[in-house]
């Protein structure tokens, strides 16, 4: 997403920047950035906090993954109809439970997570199928142990937003990584 650019900026040789990254679900990262805990937040924010900016940053393309000795993974796409994916174990992002459900037209979750590498570690145990992030997963499907399924129909883009306090506007330290971000991004942005 460009943020590795930005931050090699600030943390050049005369810099004196203090960075305290963190991972977070979207509504905690939200919160934070309300709270004035975090400066600038990124992630798939539901835009309802207070006092907050929200700028688009990015699109992140979804598929739906299946592990490489789960039922599905060498059956044709084809042949899989919505029965099949029915009878799969499904996990979702819990802070998207039925937003998952939803988009695969699944009847039940078997398993819930908050980030993608846990969603990795259940698909690849053979026993759920799960949306991971394409760019996340490509290594993985490159090696065999991970396919798309139908990558036609179960695929989303899931829309990135910048977030920084509305109090924060004139902080040149925010406002001049928020500008690095968002001139490192355009190009991956125009991908979405």
């Amino acid at each position: 997403m460009g943020i590795q650019h930005a931050l090699n900026r600030f943390m050049g040789p005369d810099s004196d920047v203090f960075i305290d990254l963190s991972l977070g679900t979207p509504s905690e990262l939200e919160q934070q950035v309300a709270d004035g805990d975090r400066d600038v937040v990124i992630g798939p924010l539901s835009q309802k906090a207070p006092g907050v900016v929200y700028r688009d940053y990015c699109g992140e393309p979804h598929f739906l993954y299946c592990g490489r000795h789960h039922p599905l993974f060498a059956m044709p796409d084809s042949r899989i109809d919505q029965n099949a994916v029915d009878a799969a174990r499904f996990s979702v992002r819990s802070y998207r439970y039925f937003d998952d459900l939803y988009l695969v037209g699944h009847p039940k979750a078997s398993a819930a997570v908050i980030d993608m590498e846990a969603q990795l570690m259940l698909i690849l145990s053979q026993n759920f199928i799960g949306f991971l992030p394409a760019h996340y997963a490509s290594s993985w499907v490159e090696a065999g142990e991970l396919r798309a399924i139908k990558p036609g129909s179960y695929t989303f883009s899931s829309r990135h937003l910048l977030a920084y306090r509305k109090a924060d506007e004139a902080r040149s330290l925010v406002q001049a990584f928020v500008r690095e971000l968002m001139d490192r991004n355009r190009g991956f942005a125009g991908a979405s």
